[in-house]
């Protein structure tokens, strides 16, 4: 066939024309990224790799978290929300949330939005640390957790945006938010006490903060409320709080962007039937909150009892219904444990947790025998992989044993014991997640500022990639736990 010259006209349809090499840099692309960035003070325009360097959060305490999540990181300057039925462990899982916070150095407000209190519960889960929350007889010293008790939709609301203003107005060295009128007084006064209780917030420094609400449609709005006080009982009408909470999320990317702030609140899922009988969840308040979350979390709690090391609870599923982080629709199974001491005819809750070694281990060594069309969790498709990382090999009665974690074939461990290996090792960490698809981000580190640390993470490897908080704090004040604090891999055994 004759070849065609480069003058002839191209075919009909243009089909076989030919597409021009794009040049390396457009000059007017890379000068309009300029010009708008001089004209907002801001780089509002960002290449994709600068955008998933700009993603930052704190360190999770366990692999399975990361699975979970699918990232390394728990992103801050985001909304998260967990949901469920009653009494399944969802303001569990916010203190928990709290807990890493506090680890890293950070602060917590915490909105009670539901008039039940459960301060006992708080405390457990806080490990009974008075510089967290607080003590009775040093009235004088405000710990790094503080309580804020809401009535309406308008107090929790108030509570957030004053103490997301006082923190900027700290870091930008502004006086704290005027007060807005005597019915906010009090919230006005707890966010810049909670803001001024940040003793290291210093010129360029940097902590992390926790805005926690229970729950997210606890309470009516004011309006709603006066008109039943007026009435004598609840009418029908449009969704009020509904439709001011949306507008509230609404505004909140804006108010967090750039911020180590981060929203975490719990909702109630109501079990409903569809048409075809069966059951579906669905939580109140509207989809708003959906659309604006990051990740949606939903507890459901196991019948089955769990006990060890002189602990006991129950298990508790976690299912990521919506994930903005990575592949959705992650669940892990883990142990929420409790100590408690006889005090008379009731118990005292001294301590509550979760068990992570033994999620970890359990989402690790249960995936030999779990189907590979079972895509939640780990299966038989990963198997290959996960022993050739950990080295582990399998043994009657639960036990394990792996050259490189360290346990000998004649010696093997308890699955908590292998899950507690893996929980400390973060380089074998960040290999599995590379192995198994799972994002790595920035790790936030207190002390330098947030826009800083995303700077250099972008001009070379994260120098925090393999910070630790939990396993490198003092733990001094858990060692009264004994047997069970080494369990949950709080401490090290040569402590105990």
């Amino acid at each position: 066939m004759a070849r065609k010259s480069k003058d002839s006209a191209p075919p009909e349809g243009g089909a076989e024309s030919p597409v021009p090499d794009l040049p390396v840099a457009d000059p007017f692309w890379g000068s309009f990224r300029e010009a708008q960035t001089k004209k907002t003070g801001a780089s509002l325009l960002v290449t994709t790799d600068e955008a998933r360097k700009m993603a930052i959060g704190l360190p999770f305490p366990s692999f399975a978290l990361e699975f979970l999540f699918q990232s390394n990181v728990f992103l801050l300057s985001r909304f998260y929300r967990f949901v469920g039925e009653p009494d399944n462990y969802k303001s569990t899982g916010l203190y928990e949330v709290i807990r890493w916070f506090l680890i890293c150095a950070g602060y917590s407000i915490f909105g009670e939005n539901e008039n039940k209190d459960t301060s006992h519960l708080r405390a457990a889960i806080l490990e009974q640390k008075y510089e967290w929350i607080g003590d009775a007889a040093k009235p004088e010293f405000t710990p790094a957790c503080l309580a804020g008790f809401t009535h309406s939709m308008e107090e929790w609301q108030g509570l957030f945006a004053n103490t997301i203003a006082a923190v900027t107005n700290r870091h930008e060295g502004k006086a704290r938010p005027a007060d807005a009128d005597d019915s906010r007084k009090h919230f006005v006064e707890l966010a810049a006490r909670f803001a001024a209780s940040a003793k290291k917030q210093l010129a360029g420094w940097d902590v992390p903060y926790i805005l926690g609400l229970d729950s997210l449609t606890g309470t009516e709005a004011v309006k709603v409320q006066e008109q039943m006080q007026s009435d004598g009982h609840a009418s029908l009408g449009f969704s009020t709080l509904a439709n001011l909470i949306s507008r509230y999320l609404g505004g909140m990317p804006r108010l967090l962007r750039n911020t180590s702030i981060t929203l975490v609140a719990t909702n109630h899922v109501k079990p409903q039937l569809d048409k075809f009988g069966n059951q579906i969840t669905h939580t109140t308040g509207g989809r708003a909150p959906k659309f604006y979350e990051t990740c949606e979390l939903q507890f459901t709690r196991e019948k089955s009892q769990f006990s060890c090391a002189g602990l006991t609870g129950n298990e508790v599923l976690l299912q990521m219904v919506k994930n903005g982080l990575g592949e959705g629709e992650k669940q892990i199974k883990v142990p929420v444990v409790s100590l408690s001491q006889a005090q008379g005819s009731e118990q005292l809750l001294l301590y509550r947790g979760f068990h992570w070694p033994l999620a970890t281990a359990n989402l690790l060594l249960d995936a030999e025998k779990i189907d590979a069309a079972r895509t939640r969790v780990l299966n038989k498709s990963h198997w290959d992989v996960i022993r050739e990382i950990t080295g582990a090999r399998l043994l009657p009665r639960k036990q394990v044993w792996s050259e490189r974690l360290g346990i000998p074939e004649h010696r093997p461990a308890s699955y908590a014991a292998f899950g507690r290996r893996i929980d400390a090792d973060l380089q074998l960490r960040h290999e599995l997640r590379q192995a198994l698809g799972i994002t790595t981000r920035t790790v936030y580190r207190p002390g330098t500022p947030l826009l800083v640390q995303v700077r250099r993470a972008a001009e070379g490897p994260d120098p925090n990639l393999y910070w630790d908080p939990y396993r490198t704090r003092d733990v001094s004040h858990l060692t009264w736990m004994g047997d069970a604090a080494v369990e949950l891999g709080l401490i090290p055994e040569c402590l105990t």
